[in-house]
C-alpha cells in the first residue's frame, strides 16, 4: 500500500450526524405526510357536511313548495267554491242579495289565505337565495352565518305565514258556512 493512499476507518461521530440528518428528513417528511393526509380527511369531511347540508335544503325546498301549493289550491278553492255558490243563487226570487253578503265576506279570507300562500313562495326563494349564497362562501365565516341567519329568518318567515294561511282558511270556512246557513234560514 502506498503511505498517499492510507484509508482511515470512518468517523463515528460523523457517521452519526448522517445517520440523524437522514432520520431528520424522514421525520420531517412523515409529518408533511400526515398533515396531507389530515387535510384531505377534513376536505372530505367538510365536503361531506355540505352535501348533506344541500340535501336537507333540497328537501326542505322541495315540502315547502308543496305546502305552498296545497294552501293556494285550499284557498283558491274556497274563493271559487264561495263564487260559484253565490253566482248559482244570486237573483233568485226567494233569497234577497243582501243576505248573500254574508257568504261573501269569506272570500276576504280566503283571499288573505292565498296571500299567506303567495307569502310563503317568497320566503321560500329567498330562503334558497340566502343558503345558496351561505354554501358559496367557506364554512364558519362571518359572511357565511350572516346568509345563512338571513336564510333562517325568510324560513321562519314562511312557517309563520304557512300557519296564519292555514288559519285564515278555516275561518273562512266558518264565515262561509255560517253565512249559507244564514241564506238559506231566511229564505223568504
Amino acid at each position: 500500500m502506498d503511505k498517499d493512499h492510507i484509508v482511515l476507518p470512518p468517523d463515528p461521530l460523523l457517521v452519526s450526524d448522517r445517520e440523524l440528518d437522514r432520520k431528520e428528513r424522514s421525520a420531517e417528511a412523515d409529518r408533511e405526510r400526515e398533515a396531507r393526509v389530515q387535510a384531505a380527511a377534513q376536505d372530505r369531511a367538510h365536503g361531506i357536511a355540505k352535501d348533506m347540508r344541500l340535501k336537507l335544503l333540497e328537501a326542505a325546498t322541495k315540502d315547502a313548495q308543496e305546502a305552498m301549493k296545497v294552501l293556494l289550491a285550499i284557498n283558491g278553492g274556497g274563493v271559487a267554491g264561495v263564487l260559484a255558490f253565490v253566482g248559482s243563487i244570486a237573483g233568485k226570487p226567494d233569497i234577497e242579495n243582501v243576505l248573500l253578503i254574508r257568504v261573501a265576506r269569506s272570500v276576504y279570507w280566503f283571499g288573505g289565505g292565498v296571500l299567506g300562500a303567495t307569502t310563503i313562495a317568497i320566503c321560500a326563494y329567498l330562503s334558497n337565495l340566502f343558503f345558496a349564497e351561505s354554501n358559496r362562501i367557506e364554512l364558519g365565516t362571518d359572511e357565511q352565518q350572516r346568509w345563512s341567519r338571513w336564510g333562517n329568518r325568510t324560513r321562519v318567515i314562511g312557517f309563520v305565514a304557512a300557519l296564519i294561511s292555514v288559519a285564515v282558511f278555516v275561518m273562512g270556512a266558518y264565515v262561509a258556512t255560517k253565512g249559507i246557513f244564514f241564506v238559506l234560514k231566511y229564505k223568504k
